[in-house]
């Protein structure tokens, strides 16, 4: 009986504990969210696998016209006006094991082409491999078309 009582008391302060690291992680991911979401820059999460955005920032949602929701998937390489350069992307990651500065062209989902300087990263997210890619396209975009215009 004894034994019973500490292992309850034990298991209880168990569950309690738990309970306050699961709120503490809850508001830390909150508070990392807010946090990404004031970025100007577009920030994914890609799955290596399949190319499935795990994770985006509000402005990768605005910027390529794609809403985000439960049930609702978006793949990277749709995004890539080249696919290929999608590819090159990860092989570039896999073998250098970062990349900063990569160009290519990506599109939203109405179809706008945008220049983008891409940087990636590989990481571990929710257990699967994945690449954290951040780019910038709207700045690099609107300096590219200032600069074609005004070479006309």
């Amino acid at each position: 009986v004894f034994g019973v009582i500490v292992l309850t008391l034990v298991f209880d302060r168990y569950l309690a504990r738990l309970a306050q690291v699961t709120e503490a992680l809850a508001g830390g991911e909150e508070r990392l969210q807010r946090i990404a979401d004031t970025v100007p820059a577009l920030i994914a999460i890609t799955r290596v696998s399949d190319g499935r955005v795990l994770y985006a920032n509000r402005r990768w949602y605005e910027f390529m016209g794609e809403t985000p929701g439960p049930g609702v998937e978006h793949y990277a390489r749709g995004e890539h006006v080249d696919p290929r350069r999608r590819d090159e992307l990860v092989e570039a990651v896999h073998r250098d094991g970062s990349v900063d500065d990569f160009e290519c062209q990506i599109r939203s989902r109405q179809g706008e082409r945008h220049w983008a300087l891409i940087s990636a990263r590989p990481v571990n997210y929710a257990g699967d491999a994945a690449i954290t890619r951040n780019a910038c396209a709207a700045y690099l975009s609107r300096t590219v078309s200032r600069i074609s215009s005004a070479a006309v």
